[in-house]
């Protein structure tokens, strides 16, 4: 038994000896569409179409190939209702604004690629119930306001935040720098590269979140402004692809990138809802409040 199994290993040891290396070269693999299409009933669906990038490819800028060749159909409800127009930079328009609670779906087509189909619906938005504002005792994020807010019971939730300051005298928008620590949505600060998703797992029926925040130049300390706070009620594909994100943002960020390059930390792939195809096709909708601050107070 013993000389049996020397022989076979042996044999093994040959075989491994005999292969040969063979490197794949990316390039050469045919490439897939890619879907970037974040709808409301805001506006009209608005689809960017581009080709996927192979890994050996030095494209200069994140210039990404765009795909002009495109017939993309859009069905409301399983009824075809719009067929989208090309405009320019990867961009295709429809007519359609869409309506909470209907399911969208796109069908794309273009020659040199398969067949893509993606399908999302727009959630119902969550009001904002009020906010609150005060001071806070830190150097820079000086103000505090509480945002409250009911989630609604009997259905999955998922969220996002984003705000701005909006200037009256000037009629334009900046950014708003702000903190949050709360056990529903983790540590969050404005700046960082990543997404303040969350959903409703932890949410209280009525949750308060506080955010701290910074408040600089002409938009409060000389003529004041509104800070407005967008409570975005997100799909779940929406909640999961921008989940991706973050976790490959935290990947690849200044304090793993060591680890990640060494290959003791595993790229995290992002989260795709197109069907054949690579991207996102979602659906999200915006309840909006705002504070006034005066300038000089």
């Amino acid at each position: 038994m013993k000389a049996l199994r020397f022989v076979i290993f042996i044999v093994i040891i040959q075989h491994l000896s005999c292969t040969k290396p063979y490197s794949i070269k990316f390039s050469d693999i045919k490439k897939r569409i890619v879907v970037h299409s974040l709808f409301s009933p805001a506006s009209i669906i608005k689809i960017k179409l581009t080709e996927e990038a192979a890994m050996d490819e030095n494209l200069p800028n994140g210039n990404f190939k765009i795909i002009e060749n495109a017939l993309i159909v859009l069905f409301e409800d399983n009824k075809l209702i719009d067929t989208a127009y090309y405009d320019k930079n990867g961009y295709y328009y429809t007519k359609t604004k869409p309506q909470v609670n209907r399911s969208y779906k796109i069908v794309v087509t273009a020659e040199g690629y398969d067949k893509v189909t993606a399908e999302d619906k727009i959630p119902e938005p969550v009001p904002i119930d009020s906010l609150s504002k005060s001071d806070n005792n830190d150097d820079f994020f000086t103000y505090l306001v509480k945002v409250f807010f009911t989630d609604p019971e009997n259905r999955e939730n998922y969220y996002l935040f984003t705000t701005y300051w909006y200037n009256l005298t000037y009629k334009d928008q900046s950014s708003a720098y702000y903190r949050i620590d709360d056990p529903v949505i983790g540590k969050w600060v404005s700046m960082d590269l990543r997404f303040p998703i969350f959903n409703d797992e932890l949410l209280n029926k009525t949750h308060i979140f506080d955010m701290q925040i910074h408040a600089y130049g002409e938009n409060l300390y000389e003529i004041g402004a509104y800070y407005v706070v967008n409570l975005m009620s997100i799909s779940r594909n929406m909640y999961l692809f921008m989940g991706s994100y973050n976790k490959q943002v935290y990947t690849t960020d200044d304090e793993n990138i060591e680890p990640f390059l060494d290959g003791l930390i595993e790229p995290s792939p992002i989260y795709s809802n197109v069907e054949g195809g690579l991207g996102i096709f979602a659906g999200y909708a915006v309840s909006k409040d705002s504070v006034y601050f005066d300038g000089g107070k």
